[in-house]
This record gives C-alpha cells, sequence and structure tokens, in this order.
C-alpha cells in the first residue's frame, strides 16, 4: 500500500506537480513586481472602461518592487495628469481603476458638476457618436456623457448630478 501511494506521489510529481510549481514560482512574482490583469470592479470609469472589463496593468510604470512586498528597488516616473491607475481602497481592499486628474500642488474643485484644476475649469464637449452605446441601464438615463478637457488632455467622462462642492488640494500622500 505505502509502495502504491509513493509510486502516485512520483507520478503525479513528473507528470503535472513540478510544472504546476514551476509556473507558479515564475507567474507569483511575476504579478507582483512586472504586470498584472485585473477585472474592473465598479463603473467609475464609464465610458472609457466598463465594469467587469479585464485590463493590463504595467507595474513597471513607475518603478520596481521586490516582489510580494511594497519595496521600492529602484524609482523612475510618477503618475501624471490623464494616466489610469489602479490601487487598494485604503478602507476595504478593493482594486479600484481611477483616472489622474490632479499631481502634487493642484488645487482641485468641483462646482455645479464642473471640474476646476488650478482655477481653469474643465472644458466639457459632446461625445463622439457611439461612445456611450456599451453603457445600459439606468445610468444612461441619469448620468451625462462628454468629452472633458484638462490641460490640452481629453476624455470621456460620466458626469452624475450632483449638488456637492468639493475642493481638494493634491498632496503626495493623496496620490
Amino acid at each position: 500500500m505505502i509502495k502504491k501511494l509513493r509510486t502516485l506521489a512520483n507520478y503525479l510529481w513528473q507528470s503535472w506537480a513540478r510544472d504546476l510549481l514551476i509556473v507558479l514560482l515564475f507567474m507569483v512574482p511575476f504579478r507582483s513586481s512586472i504586470a498584472d490583469w485585473n477585472q474592473v470592479p465598479s463603473g467609475s470609469m464609464k465610458p472609457t472602461i466598463l465594469e467587469g472589463d479585464r485590463i493590463f496593468v504595467n507595474k513597471l510604470a513607475y518603478d520596481l518592487k521586490v516582489p510580494l512586498t511594497k519595496i521600492q528597488i529602484a524609482t523612475w516616473g510618477n503618475p501624471e495628469r490623464g494616466d489610469i491607475v489602479t490601487f487598494e481602497s485604503p478602507r476595504d481592499g478593493t482594486r479600484l481603476v481611477k483616472r489622474v486628474v490632479g499631481v502634487p500642488g493642484d488645487t482641485i474643485e468641483m462646482q455645479n458638476n464642473r471640474l476646476i484644476v488650478n482655477g481653469e475649469p474643465a472644458v466639457y464637449s459632446p461625445l463622439a457618436a457611439g461612445i456611450r452605446d456599451n453603457v445600459t441601464g439606468q445610468e444612461k438615463e441619469i448620468s451625462q456623457f462628454a468629452n472633458e478637457g484638462i490641460a490640452g488632455e481629453e476624455h470621456p467622462v460620466n458626469i452624475i448630478p450632483c449638488a456637492a462642492f468639493i475642493r481638494f488640494r493634491c498632496r503626495k500622500e493623496n496620490i
């Protein structure tokens, strides 16, 4: 009986477990520090990215980290206005996907659903035909979709009407 179990274990190791271990030893550090793919958890990036989409994440865009840690080995850049970034929510650890609007030193405001960066209001223009076609349900009825121009860059945005006034001063720790 023991001989049969050893033979079975040896067979499993040789047939697929060794290959699985090699793949895991390669993929885990790769996804941790070089590149990853994530499923988008919410519709906050509509109409550019829809919830449920899978996105490729270049983890070498700004720095190099020791695999499975947050220890930086080298840094060669910082997020810039317009970049799409992923990060974990400090509240519940959910993976979030957002576009960078402000960089350190910027003053960001929202007044009457209009973004204002450093005192200059964003310019809104109609979306090209077909961009909002993938948006379904109630959001299509309650949202306004437009191109938002900030500092010479345009991005499609979803504007959900609200009466809030927000003023936010960007600091490195907010990014």
